[in-house]
């Protein structure tokens, strides 16, 4: 691990000024894409690179003052001096397999932590085949598919479940008269989530606090 990731420190983006301060800090860049579009445009977002993408340098130098956190996982104090560097008021991912992330919360109380469910879960290739249930392991909101995989979430993680449905099916567009549709070429996308429910977006950052 160690090895793999001084490798990747040589072949990515270097960056010497630190990180904007931010309203929500999204944890990982794949999704991130995604994440951005639940929030107005009142919302300072920034995005934190966990894959080797990119480093910055000053928030690098400061990790290594953390040395505790080394004997965890040597990506913890990065991680965690990023966010402090940051100040979000609301730390959110995409990624809801991330074992890191789970450990966020307890590393840094003062900033709010949610997890998106990404996809299904079950069978092959299960989000929970590869992690087990531990008493650092938690998150304030878990926005997932419905209750039902909550209970199973639960049983690893400790946080609270709000059942929005499939975010990425929330955002196909309903159409505006449903009898010009062929419903025989067509797909429906069901979801539980209705956008009147904060005015029209999905997080209103003033309510995590």
């Amino acid at each position: 691990m160690a090895l793999r990731i001084i490798k990747s420190f040589f072949h990515a983006e270097w960056k010497w000024q630190s990180p904007p301060i931010c309203d929500v800090l999204i944890y990982d860049q794949t999704g991130s894409e995604v994440v951005k579009k639940l929030f107005n445009k009142n919302c300072s977002i920034g995005v934190m690179p966990v894959r080797g993408e990119s480093y910055n340098i000053r928030v690098l130098l400061n990790s290594f003052t953390m040395i505790s956190l080394y004997k965890k996982d040597i990506r913890l104090p990065y991680i965690t001096s990023y966010i402090k560097c940051s100040k979000p008021k609301l730390v959110i991912t995409f990624i809801d397999n991330s074992p890191l992330f789970y450990r966020i919360s307890s590393l840094i109380p003062s900033a709010k932590t949610a997890l998106i469910q990404n996809g299904n879960r079950g069978g092959v290739a299960n989000v929970f085949d590869n992690i087990k249930p531990n008493d650092v392991w938690l998150v304030d909101y878990m926005f997932l598919f419905g209750r039902e995989i909550g209970k199973v979430y639960s049983k690893f993680i400790v946080g609270e479940v709000v059942p929005v449905g499939s975010i990425k099916n929330n955002m196909v567009p309903k159409p505006k008269s449903l009898k010009k549709l062929n419903f025989s070429k067509k797909v429906a996308f069901i979801s539980q989530w209705r956008p009147d429910v904060l005015n029209g977006f999905f997080i209103d950052i003033e309510i995590i606090k």
